[in-house]
């Protein structure tokens, strides 16, 4: 089994949206006024997807950093490339979403 890439993905469909053929997942998100995104997944028990997360078997997270390049205007985006064999489903998400920091932090 391979291991998850990341690309920067695109800011359009907003939500999470698999490819027709499978293969990626694309996550969107609009967020005004937030200067940085980390993605967080959940996969459940056993899930198949584990070891290509680098995570554990028993229900593993995995949290991703964005990067300034995952930013278009307010919208935050990461697309994920799935190793063959990994099934999305199942696999739980959610934003992590912080404000702009001012010259005191």
């Amino acid at each position: 089994p391979g291991s998850v890439q990341l690309q920067r993905g695109e800011a359009k469909p907003k939500g999470c949206t698999e490819a027709p053929k499978g293969g990626s997942v694309n996550f969107a998100l609009d967020a005004p006024g937030r200067g940085s995104a980390w993605l967080y997944l959940q996969l459940p028990s056993d899930h198949e997807g584990a070891s290509a997360l680098g995570v554990s078997s028993q229900g593993g997270e995995a949290y991703v950093k964005l990067e300034p390049s995952n930013k278009s205007g307010d919208t935050w985006h990461v697309k994920l490339i799935l190793p063959s064999g990994f099934d999305p489903k199942g696999v739980k998400y959610m934003w992590i979403l912080y404000p702009k920091l001012d010259q005191n932090g």
